[in-house]
Formats: structure tokens, C-alpha cells, sequence
């Protein structure tokens, strides 16, 4: 159940950020009930072996169509 939640909690903070550019990354983090900016990056590094930022700057620039 704690692993549920922690992903849960992740996936949510993710995607509101992907989807909405003019969200503050710690303001949506503490929302979704990450205690700190330092819970919130170590959590996001250890799931994604990268940093948020260039994380959601890579993110933002791709489609979510694909072309092939």
C-alpha cells in the first residue's frame, strides 16, 4: 500500500505539471503530499534517474502523438 501511494502520489504531481506549464513544481509537490522540495526531488530521482526539471523540459517539448 505505501508503494501504491507514493506512485500515486507521483503519477498526480506529473502529469498536473506535464499538462499545465504555469504550475509551480513545489507548490503542485506539497499539494499531492510530498513533505519538501528535498522528499520531492529524492522521490522523483529515485523513479526516474533524472532530475524535475529536466525531466518536465524534455517533456514539454515532446508530442504526445508519435510519428513513425
Amino acid at each position: 500500500p505505501t508503494e501504491v501511494r507514493s506512485l500515486s502520489r507521483f503519477h498526480h504531481t506529473i502529469r498536473t505539471l506535464v499538462l499545465d506549464a504555469s504550475t509551480a513544481p513545489l507548490d503542485t509537490a506539497l499539494a499531492n503530499g510530498y513533505y519538501d522540495q528535498a522528499h520531492f526531488i529524492h522521490n522523483f530521482q529515485q523513479l526516474t534517474n533524472t532530475t524535475p526539471n529536466r525531466y518536465l523540459k524534455d517533456a514539454r517539448t515532446k508530442s504526445i502523438f508519435r510519428s513513425e
